[in-house]
């Protein structure tokens, strides 16, 4: 399939504590073949227990190392920001 000629829309990835899952995600990201062409933003949210923080810090290593990309921005939060959204009651 030939590339579109228009720019590809920024990708946003949001992470927390799941290297695994994360790196597996930035692989998949990374085949796409307009990856090279893509900004990669990612938000790395803190941890919400002082037990949750070697995860974290574990991920934010890790994003650190993300390549593929036009551009790979990395945004760490210091408070354990959560998804209040998501969390609300409806």
């Amino acid at each position: 399939m030939p590339i579109p000629t228009r720019e590809p829309a920024p990708i946003l990835l949001f992470a927390y504590k799941r290297l695994e899952t994360l790196q597996k995600t930035v692989s998949a990201l990374a085949k796409n073949e307009l990856a090279p062409r893509s900004d990669l933003f990612i938000f790395s949210d803190s941890g919400r227990r002082d037990e949750d923080k070697p995860a974290v810090r574990a991920v934010r290593e890790y994003l650190q190392t993300v390549t593929g990309f036009r551009s790979v921005r990395i945004e760490e939060a210091i408070k354990n920001r959560g998804w209040p959204i998501l969390s609300s009651p409806a």
